[in-house]
């Protein structure tokens, strides 16, 4: 495979990311929940700023969506995230500056992965198939 399809491929494989990433974010809805008994725990109490955030359905039978406004915000942004990291990376010229932007791209994944882990399971299932992409992408270019 020449670089030029192989570039190709990559654009439209992380272009679907991206819409799989905000549908599931921002549009999906369902009546199943899955979650860990410490979510309650780590989201705080009512009385914090911070729930407003944090707060998403538990164990809630409704068809909604089981991601808080926080998820929302994530999955308005981080498509654009996807889309500009790969751009950037095949048309940028500089190998140093490549290096530094992969690095922080693989690091804001680990921080997705462990936060959406921890503050709502419904999230982290819900991108669970970009974390396997992804790590392909890394891993197995």
């Amino acid at each position: 495979m020449t670089t030029r399809n192989r570039e190709t491929l990559l654009i439209i494989i992380r272009t679907i990311e991206a819409l799989y990433v905000w549908f599931m974010y921002t549009q999906f809805k369902t009546r199943w929940s899955i979650h860990h008994p410490l979510e309650n725990y780590f989201i705080g109490s009512k009385k914090q700023n911070i729930y407003q955030w944090l707060s998403h359905p538990i164990s809630s039978k409704r068809y909604e969506s089981k991601i808080c406004p926080l998820g929302h915000l994530v999955g308005w942004i981080l498509p654009f995230v996807i889309i500009g990291y790969t751009l950037i990376l095949i048309y940028s010229g500089n190998s140093n500056w490549k290096n530094t932007l992969t690095k922080g791209y693989i690091l804001l994944w680990i921080i997705i992965f462990i936060v959406s882990l921890i503050l709502n399971l419904n999230a982290w299932i819900y991108l669970f198939p970009a974390f396997i992409l992804e790590f392909l992408i890394f891993f197995f270019p």
